[in-house]
């Protein structure tokens, strides 16, 4: 996989997590919250891997 797809995918992880963290917090699911903030943090690392990937 190249590092701009990765990059592109991590993206929608991101916005996948912050709309489970988004849901948790409009419905009082602290474990959707929860997880949506885990999701998050995994994609954001995925992005800045691909990132400096491609800056090399």
């Amino acid at each position: 996989m190249s590092d701009k797809t990765r990059e592109v995918k991590g993206a929608a992880q991101v916005m996948k997590g912050y709309a489970k963290r988004l849901v948790g917090e409009l419905t009082g699911r602290p474990d959707l919250v929860v997880k949506g903030e885990e999701d998050q943090t995994e994609a954001l690392r995925d992005v800045r891997e691909a990132r400096a990937k491609d800056a090399e």
